[in-house]
């Protein structure tokens, strides 16, 4: 039955999506609204209502939720003035994409209650200038989408320019508390009707906004963020969606002759390629930059007659004369309000302005070259190029493997790489996608439209890298087709551990033979790969003479990358109290070690020592953690910031007694200086030497004892804190990123 459901919602949004992308198409080259009715729709159409019947014998309340809004005599009407268009379209999935929030409707009916009264500032961050305002009610519902859905911590003024003959304009900002208005008497077409507005404007940043225009949750803010994190960029804009929910652009391209387009068009808003932030050539409708960066390339060209040609004169100038890029961000998204003169409008935006190829004649011969769209629309980003997947995004806070790939997926782009990223399980989970996405650039492929989809888009994905750095056995297995599909690329098969490894140690402490039998089917598989695989990457040099003695080539060591924690000021040894532990408890060594420290290591101590608070962190407690919990025994589960712990505990144990590879609690740990008692399998293959940067014990009794001699001896604490904070060293992103550098040279000069 989940099955079933699955595929009438994938099929569903597929069938919509075609729907909604044929009528744009016809729509923006000029046909009537009435297209609709072709018999060109008719095949979908049958397939749609087919699917909306087999929606309602699910008995579902939630799946009627996109038909009740179009049926409720007191709903008001988004997009048409019509009960029977809206009911049609709505059946026939022309609304399926669109939200309420999307449509000026929604801001100027049913949020008619709201006041308008914008909180001024004698210094905002940003000035908001919306320009071409000429009509009252997109005027009414931009304000409201403003004042509704940008953040409150976002300091900022609005401006108005009034380029129009229009009274109720001036009425309706004078009903609007908080917004400056400014009167363009040239009634100008074109941007120079902002000059004043820009004159007067006391944000450090500008963020012009077409009137026309409805901003959704979080747009100024990821905006701000994006100019503000890197100071090479100079102008950011925003993901445009239709008023059919479907992407209008994707940033814009530009090609030799002048000529432009908007990337991205009718494609679905979770598109991987036009879903994370890239530099582009132009963005256009919401772009947001510094006062001081448009005066210094003085503002709109009013020789340029066009506004869609002033924007991208205006990016070309950030770009060729400020030497800053110009960013497309997608977690910015607002929707732009059509005309209704499609027709004339979309023929008169794709015209050529002649002043504008003037001024820019030699550099679009030289650096615009339009082979594709997909080129163009990539043209900025770095030419080599790798794919990454693991089993999921990775949660960098909540498990050592996540947090490794983490670093990893950052020193890849140091290093100069367009580094790609396919999570197994194809899951959106937030806030990680966003972090991968919208903060470092890496686009992301995810099962958002079924299988078939997802297995597209990572060839999409793979296609074009020269480098497929895949984790673990079992997807390297799974995944190898695309080495075989993709002969010139390069293949990393990345370890994470030796699983065979860690599941005969598991079996030599819990005396099961089948894990036994598991680790000789492992053993077989991971050097099955590693001998076919480009190079192989063993997180220890532990594990690669392991390798190396099983005749493998091509080892190479990465382990996890680790950076000292910078503290104004760290608590001293008799400032703090007890004794800290981190793991995710899915991993089985992690609740054994848990159970084993509290139920037979810590008994002897307390019987020294008395009590001590212990925290066991991490995420996923299983139930065998979670009872361990006590007065003295805290286990608070997945925590977001666990830096307190570590800064106010005495010492950091890990007493593991079973797993294979590097342990980045212990990397973790030497990142705060935190003293550490661990066994020999849980420092493995750190170059950490006992009773120099940590206190080793493989037993009951003499765990104990460290942990008592560690906790009450200032002078060893202090000793082994000050060795600690040196041994992270050979792990920072700096030396891991030398590492890597000749790690892929090596493989790209391999045949």
């Amino acid at each position: 039955m989940n099955k079933l459901t699955r595929w009438i919602d994938f099929t569903n949004e597929k069938v919509c999506l075609k729907i909604n992308q044929i009528y744009l198409q016809k729509i923006d080259s000029g046909y009537s609204t009435n297209i609709v009715l072709n018999p060109l729709f008719y095949p979908y159409y049958i397939l749609r209502l087919f699917l909306v019947g087999l929606n309602v014998l699910r008995f579902n309340k939630q799946l009627y939720l996109p038909y009740s809004w179009a049926l409720d005599k007191k709903q008001q009407l988004p997009l048409s003035s019509s009960k029977t268009v809206e009911i049609l379209f709505t059946l026939l999935g022309l609304r399926f994409f669109s939200k309420p929030n999307q449509d000026p409707y929604y801001y100027n009916k049913q949020v008619n209650k709201i006041e308008l009264s914008f909180e001024e500032h004698t210094t905002p961050t940003v000035s908001i200038i919306v320009h071409s305002a000429n009509e009252r009610t997109t005027l009414e519902a931009c304000l409201k989408s403003v004042f509704l859905n940008t953040h409150k911590t976002d300091n900022f003024e609005v401006i108005v320019v009034d380029n129009s003959n229009n009274a109720e304009i001036l009425k309706s900002v004078k009903d609007s508390a908080g917004v400056t208005y400014i009167k363009d008497e040239t009634l100008s077409k074109n941007l120079s009707s902002c000059k004043k507005a820009i004159t007067i404007a006391k944000g450090k940043y500008i963020c012009l906004l077409n009137a026309k225009a409805i901003v959704l949750p979080s747009w100024l803010e990821s905006l701000i963020e994006t100019i503000q994190d890197d100071p090479e960029v100079g102008c950011v804009g925003s993901k445009i969606l239709s008023q059919y929910g479907l992407i209008k652009q994707a940033g814009g391209v530009v090609d030799q002759s002048g000529n432009y387009s908007n990337y991205g068009s009718y494609q679905h808003v979770r598109a991987f390629n036009c879903d994370y932030k890239r530099p582009v050539d132009f963005c256009d409708t919401v772009i947001l930059l510094s006062k001081s960066d448009l005066n210094e390339v003085n503002g709109f060209d009013s020789n340029i007659e066009s506004p869609t040609y002033q924007v991208i004169d205006l990016c070309f100038s950030i770009r060729h004369q400020l030497g800053k890029t110009v960013i497309y961000q997608p977690s910015s998204t607002i929707l732009i309000i059509s005309g209704n003169n499609r027709r004339n409008a979309f023929k008169k935006l794709r015209e050529n302005d002649s002043a504008f190829l003037s001024k820019w004649k030699s550099i679009l011969g030289n650096q615009y070259q339009f082979l594709n769209i997909e080129a163009a629309a990539t043209r900025f980003l770095p030419q080599k190029t790798i794919s990454v997947i693991d089993s999921y995004l990775p949660f960098f806070d909540k498990e050592s493997g996540s947090n490794r790939l983490f670093q990893l997926l950052k020193i890849f782009k140091k290093l100069g790489y367009h580094v790609k990223f396919i999570p197994h399980d194809g899951k959106y989970v937030a806030p990680y996608y966003r972090i991968l996405t919208s903060k470092l650039g890496i686009p992301v492929a995810y099962n958002f439209s079924g299988k078939k989809q997802f297995k597209s888009s990572i060839s999409a994905l793979v296609k074009t890298s020269e480098i497929l750095w895949i984790s673990r056995p079992n997807l390297n297995l799974k995944y190898q087709y695309l080495v075989q599909r993709f002969a010139k690329i390069k293949w990393i098969y990345d370890t994470v551990d030796l699983h065979y490894v860690r599941f005969l140690r598991q079996a030599a402490k819990e005396n099961k033979p089948r894990l036994i039998k598991k680790a000789a089917k492992f053993k077989k598989l991971e050097l099955a790969l590693a001998s076919a695989a480009n190079a192989t990457i063993a997180i220890t040099d532990v594990e690669k003479d392991m390798l190396l003695n099983e005749n493998i080539k091509n080892v190479f060591v990465i382990p996890n990358v680790h950076s000292p924690k910078t503290f104004e000021q760290s608590k001293i040894f008799t400032e703090r109290k007890g004794i800290v532990f981190i793991g995710g408890y899915g991993h089985p060594p992690n609740v054994d070690a848990a159970i084993w420290l509290i139920k037979e290591i810590m008994p002897l101590v307390i019987e020294k020592l008395g009590d001590i608070p212990i925290y066991l962190l991490g995420a996923h407690p299983t139930p065998a953690i979670s009872e361990l919990a006590s007065k003295n025994v805290f286990v608070p589960g997945y925590l977001h910031d666990v830096d307190p712990y570590f800064l106010n505990s005495r010492i950091f144990v890990a007493p593991l007694r079973y797993g294979a590879g590097m342990k980045g609690k212990i990397g973790q740990s030497l990142e705060f200086g935190l003293p550490i008692v661990s066994t020999t399998i849980g420092v493995e293959g750190m170059n950490l030497i006992h009773n120099q940067n940590v206190l080793i014990a493989d037993n009951t009794e003499s765990f104990a004892n460290q942990i008592i001699r560690l906790y009450q001896d200032q002078q060893i604490w202090e000793e082994i804190r000050n060795q600690s904070l040196k041994a992270i060293y050979e792990y920072t992103p700096e030396m891991i990123g030398e590492k890597l550098q000749s790690l892929f040279e090596k493989i790209q000069q391999t045949s």
